[in-house]
């Protein structure tokens, strides 16, 4: 198999400022050609303009690139979000500083008023605590753990190895091995019978000061920071993401589904709404603050869950803030102090007033947008804003981008264009993106110049409509229908290939989450590892093809 030229992506951006010819193409193909860094502090596209289609294209080609790995922009991306990471610590650390001070003078006021509002809205959602329901919850998440990568982060290498765990974090871990009898068999080597405790020599856990810290590739600019944590302390911290994820769903908070907050985006231009975001808004919750708005045994039983130090490149750093990405409860408690904030805030102005959240994407009435701000402000987070609307064209939440109620959400070319795949889903979006284009612009130069490069034969396709990406997108008249079976396409196919697992660990973990682990069609499980990619003949079914695009 052999890549494809390495100037293909200086190819595809040529077309794509080719056919919009606008003086911005024309500032993105110089500084792509030139000045590679220069294309990450370009300016946005005028939101202020009425015309939406010339908005939509200028504000696709600047941002096509923004997150591509392969711009030669001379920026230590890892180095970036540490910094920034060093940063949110010393805000939390002035949050911190403010709420014990809170204590000592307490005043009336506004924002007072608010927290006391939101004391009561996040008790309410989390309910009575019972530890036993939550432990009854926990899981392995998908994710690198402080002493095991992500490419050996499975779950029976989670269940059956010496298991890290932080010492405040301890007995709850102890309680859920030490009443799981086939757990404790991975370790014994025999079912214990009746009530038993692990002896020094078989004590299967190892006590660790906290968090592994690790970057991510976000975009070109900086890299995204996680914090790796103990093994056992994410097995405990998913019964808390469950649980949390039910208590907030039942008052309106629906963290399984983006779309609520998609549509009120759409909706903002027209219903005088707002939406905020926040940076660095999961390294920005501060202990002090949990402290402050969540009830005395909730924010100790989280407090106990979570990892107090982070090892950042060798030296172990107390932290300030309370949890950070890599804590499996983060997400769901971020999106419940966020909740419960801006409502108490709205409440103020109107009792019907509109709040959405998702995370740190925010979706307020106007009116309150900056009550709101303040009181995030007075919390310790820093609202973006770049990112955050109060008014005018444009709002955007949750990935989705309007302009005047239009969708002009663009599309981001990520990866380098080596391999046959990404060849496929460059290809791809840009092929669905031109069904939304408001104008009509022929993106079928840059189109050409991606099937050019494709290496392999057969040429795999798929049918207009379809949401895969097995195949380049083509219209309907390049293919056979079989009424029984759908369509007949070549598409290329991802092979996985698998190792063995440890059985008596997987059947241990089955017995406690019998929904997960499910076999393999041969009829046992197996870790799933790098495979290979081959070229094959599937069948597409009719219903599978959602809106078409023209045939032409």
């Amino acid at each position: 198999m052999n890549p494809p030229n390495s100037d293909v992506m200086e190819k595809v951006v040529l077309s794509l400022c080719e056919s919009i010819d606008t003086p911005r193409s024309l500032s993105v193909w110089l500084c792509f050609k030139y000045n590679q860094a220069a294309l990450l502090e370009l300016p946005s596209a005028d939101i202020a303009t009425n015309d939406t289609g010339m908005f939509q294209l200028e504000y696709l080609i600047t941002e096509y690139l923004k997150k591509y790995k392969g711009l030669d922009t001379k920026i230590d991306t890892a180095d970036v979000a540490l910094s920034k990471w060093r940063l949110a610590e010393v805000r939390c650390k002035q949050t911190n500083a403010r709420f014990r001070e809170l204590k000592l003078r307490p005043t009336t006021g506004r924002v007072e008023a608010a927290l006391f509002r939101a004391q009561r809205k996040i008790a309410s959602v989390l309910g009575t605590l019972r530890p036993s329901v939550i432990l009854d919850s926990c899981k392995w998440g998908p994710g690198a753990t402080f002493d095991l990568r992500r490419d050996v982060a499975t779950p029976d290498n989670k269940i059956s190895r010496t298991i890290s765990v932080t010492n405040s974090a301890l007995p709850w871990f102890r309680a859920v091995v030490e009443s799981d009898p086939h757990w404790a068999y991975c370790f014994l080597g025999e079912i214990p019978e009746g009530p038993f405790a692990f002896l020094p020599e078989y004590n299967p856990y190892k006590v660790v000061q906290g968090s592994r810290f690790l970057t991510v590739s976000k975009n070109a600019k900086t890299d995204r920071c996680i914090a790796a944590e103990p093994t056992g302390n994410s097995f405990l911290q998913q019964g808390v993401h469950s649980y949390m994820r039910r208590r907030l769903k039942r008052f309106g908070v629906d963290l399984d589904d983006q779309s609520i907050n998609q549509r009120l985006a759409q909706d903002a231009y027209s219903l005088g709404l707002s939406t905020l975001d926040l940076s660095a808004a999961s390294d920005s919750i501060a202990s002090e603050l949990i402290y402050h708005l969540l009830p005395l045994n909730w924010a100790l039983f989280l407090d106990s869950l979570r990892s107090h130090s982070t090892c950042v490149r060798g030296e172990w750093i107390r932290t300030e803030k309370f949890a950070s990405m890599g804590n499996a409860f983060c997400f769901e408690l971020e999106s419940l102090i966020f909740w419960a904030l801006a409502s108490s805030v709205d409440e103020t102005c109107s009792k019907d007033s509109v709040v959405s959240v998702y995370g740190d994407d925010i979706i307020v009435d106007r009116k309150a947008y900056n009550s709101v701000v303040e009181l995030l402000e007075f919390c310790g987070f820093e609202v973006n804003s770049e990112k955050s609307y109060k008014e005018g064209n444009f709002f955007e939440s949750c990935g989705k981008h309007f302009h005047r109620g239009h969708d002009v959400t663009p599309v981001f070319q990520k990866e380098v264009v080596i391999h046959p795949s990404e060849i496929i889903r460059a290809h791809n979006r840009l092929s669905r993106l031109s069904s939304r284009l408001i104008r009509g612009v022929a993106l079928e130069p840059a189109l050409r110049r991606l099937t050019k490069v494709y290496p392999l034969r057969p040429f795999p396709r798929i049918p207009y409509g379809v949401s895969e990406d097995g195949g380049f997108l083509r219209p309907l008249s390049e293919f056979s229908l079989d009424r029984n079976h759908g369509f007949r396409c070549h598409v290329l196919d991802y092979v996985p290939r698998f190792t063995e697992v440890r059985e008596h660990a997987v059947y241990a973990y089955k017995l406690r989450r019998f929904s997960s682990l499910n076999p393999l069609n041969k009829g046992h499980a197996a870790n799933v590892t790098k495979g290979r990619w081959r070229t094959k003949v599937r069948w597409v079914p009719e219903h599978a093809i959602g809106v078409l695009l023209p045939e032409s």
